[in-house]
Order: structure tokens, then sequence, then C-alpha cells
């Protein structure tokens, strides 16, 4: 139920319970830097859903650094943050003994506090707001080709937390964790239905271009690169995984960094055929939909015959979902794995006639409209349930909301 009490306010504006303590972070934990030296510890990592995690847990990808000597030692029981992502939420408590990587701080506690209802608390938005506004290094905190922005040290234990009796504080966050497991199992369930739309989108397209018998042709004698400057004033055009090229401006802007210094980049028209070299193989391919300005990660391209964009894209999306895209890319890991242009141009693609190309688009675009239409419904939802776990989260650990067993 809601808390009757008055509030009180905190240095950041937060109002609380007047039965809470206003406490530096550094009274409650201190900063713990102990390296391995044979890096044989179980590997640990930060993700927002789930806090701190082993990383075998959540992917089969190696690590990306090739000796884990020299990361940290972190305890059961260490709050574990991200220096580069505090401002994003990113940490958690240490489930078990294990290392991390140096990019992360380990805080171990000195007071009795409960370190999960630290985390949560320094993870919720306003915090997460204070710690965006103190974030050190050149640029932004969403800024790239600059020395990271991360957050001190010393500005994180002196931030003030706001503290309950500490029987509450163990009783909102095993609250705030059960209400998260709920909602992101129902997240989990809505990108199991995106998925399996995505499958039938596929399997549309794979049929499709299987009736086709035209002979396959290198896609360099029906392509050729664009190879402009941008124009002043050019907004940055962004190819998405779901084949969709446009203005970044128009879909979303957040998750991006961005450049000080725009090295190497290049035009896009509308109508231009765009690949990816980092995501391609994940199907980050499409018809350009503005005209705009991308980084070099870019292939732009145009048609030197009868070949259509749009058909084009078809085929490709094909192959990088099919997974034959990420067999020709060069690199040990997914996450690093690139293919360059020349690679792109001996790769051969059918070549059927106009009228054809247009029939299949067509019936493919039909597919991909209802598909579309059901996943973005989806994604509606998905947004929804994270906004409510947001507030909810906000609420427990702000008092604002108490269990059945609470003051």
């Amino acid at each position: 139920m809601l808390s009757l009490l008055r509030p009180a306010a905190t240095p950041l504006g937060l109002e609380v319970p007047p039965t809470w303590r206003l406490v530096p972070v550094h009274t409650l934990l201190r900063n713990v830097d102990v390296r391995t030296s044979t890096g044989d510890e179980r590997l640990l990592s930060v993700t927002k859903a789930k806090g701190v995690v082993p990383r075998d847990q959540i992917t089969d990808e190696p690590p990306r650094a090739e000796s884990l000597i020299g990361y940290k030692r972190c305890k059961r029981g260490d709050l574990v943050v991200n220096q580069m992502s505090a401002y994003d939420g990113l940490m958690g408590v240490a489930p078990c003994d294990g290392i991390v990587t140096y990019h992360y701080l380990v805080f171990r506690p000195i007071a009795d506090v409960s370190t999960q209802f630290l985390a949560l608390l320094l993870s919720s938005d306003v915090y997460r707001q204070d710690f965006r506004r103190r974030v050190r290094g050149l640029g932004e905190a969403l800024q790239a080709n600059v020395r990271t922005p991360h957050i001190r040290i010393e500005d994180f234990l002196h931030t003030v937390a706001a503290l309950p009796p500490r029987a509450l504080q163990d009783e909102i966050a095993a609250s705030v964790l059960k209400a998260r497991e709920e909602i992101y199992a129902e997240i989990g369930n809505r990108k199991k239905m995106v998925a399996r739309l995505e499958a039938i989108l596929d399997a549309v397209v794979a049929e499709e271009m299987a009736r086709t018998d035209a002979q396959p042709t290198p896609f360099k004698y029906l392509f050729k690169r664009r190879r402009e400057t941008p124009l002043p004033g050019d907004e940055t055009v962004t190819a998405f995984r779901d084949g969709q090229v446009t203005l970044r401006s128009r879909r979303r802007t957040d998750g991006f960094t961005e450049a000080v210094h725009e090295h190497g980049y290049q035009r896009v028209a509308e109508g231009d055929l765009v690949v990816s070299s980092m995501d391609g193989f994940a199907g980050a391919i499409g018809v350009a939909e503005a005209s705009g300005k991308c980084t070099p990660a870019y292939h732009i391209w145009l048609p030197t015959s009868f070949m259509s964009p749009a058909f084009a894209t078809i085929a490709l999306r094909l192959l990088a979902r099919s997974g034959y895209l990420e067999s020709l890319a060069k690199g040990i890991r997914t996450r690093s794995s690139s293919f360059d242009a020349n690679t792109l141009a001996n790769l051969k693609i059918p070549a059927p006639p106009p009228e054809v190309q247009q029939e299949i688009e067509r019936r493919v675009e039909s597919v991909r409209a209802s598909v579309r239409g059901s996943q973005s419904a989806i994604g509606k939802q998905i947004r929804l349930l994270r906004a409510t776990d947001r507030s909810l989260h906000h609420a427990h650990v702000t008092g604002q909301l108490r269990s059945a067993a609470g003051e």
C-alpha cells in the first residue's frame, strides 16, 4: 500500500519516508581492486535484466579478451558496477565468487547494508540521471571516438543513498526482484512471438525465391559502389536488423554512439542499397528510405542493370537470415565479424527478369507488412512492460510502495 508518512527530500530531490537515513555510499562500501593471476575463476557479466550473472549462462561466445589474467576478482555479495554505463543502470550483486573485466568497479560492504537494495536504489531512474550528469571524459555520455565517459570511483562513493531499516531493505529488494522476474518473463514470451513471426516471413521469402530458376549472377555485375562525401546538413542514416534503412531520427536515437570526427562518412541517397559490414549477417540490409550520411561501416550500392535494389535486398537478407553471410564474414567472433565490399561484390544472387522481381517483391512485401504490423503491436506491449518495471522499481526503492509486510 502507499506510504502515508510525510516524505523527506534527499540531496537529489528524491522524496523518501522520514524514517529513512541519508547515508554517503563511502560509509557503506569500499572499492576493491584485486586482480587474478591465473584467469581461471568464473567470469561474471552485468546485465540490465538480471544484474550480475555468470557469463556462461547468457552466451556461448568466448570472451573478447585473449587472456583473463588481470581481471578483477570479486566475492559473492559484492556490488559490481559497469563504470562506463552506471548512468544506464548497469550494476548488480555478484551471485558467486568470480572475476569481472577491469572496466567494472567492485565494491564490498563495510556496514550492515543490503548490497542488493543498494544496487536497485542506485540503478533507479533518479540516480541514473545523476550519474549521467557526473560522468567524466570528453564529450557526452553516448559519444564515441573519445576517451570513454565513465563514473569516477570517488564520485560513486560520495553519492548519498536513502536507506530504510535493514529488514525493509531485504524486503524491498525481494519485492522488486520478484516483480521484475514476472515482467521479464512476459517480455520473453512476447519476444518469442516476434521471433516466430520473423520465422514465418523467412519461410515465405525462401519459398518465393525458390520459385525462380534465374541464373545466379555475381553482385558486382549488377551493382556498383557509391563513393560520395555527405552534403552539409545531412542527417545520419542507419540500417536496422529488420531491414529498414532510414534516418535515425525517424526511428530512434537512443543506444547509439556519435563520432566527434566523422572521418570516412559517406553519402546515402534515397533508393540506394545499403549493407552493413558489421550487422549485415544479422539482416541489416535494405533500401534507403531517405538521403543522408552514414559511417564507413556501410557499403552503399547503385544498380547498374535491370536489378531492383528491393529484390536484391530480399535475396541478400535471405542469405543473411540463413547464416550464409556469417560464414563469409572475417573475424573470430560474431560480435567482431564483418565482411568487406569485395566479398559482397563476388557473391552470386539470382537475377530474374524485372517482371519476376516485381512479382516476388509484391508478394513478399504483402506478408512483410502483415508481420511488421503484428510485431509493432507486440513491441508496444514490450515497451509498456519495461515502463511498468521502471515505475515499480522506483516506487519500491523510494518507499512509495509497500508490500503487505511493510512498515
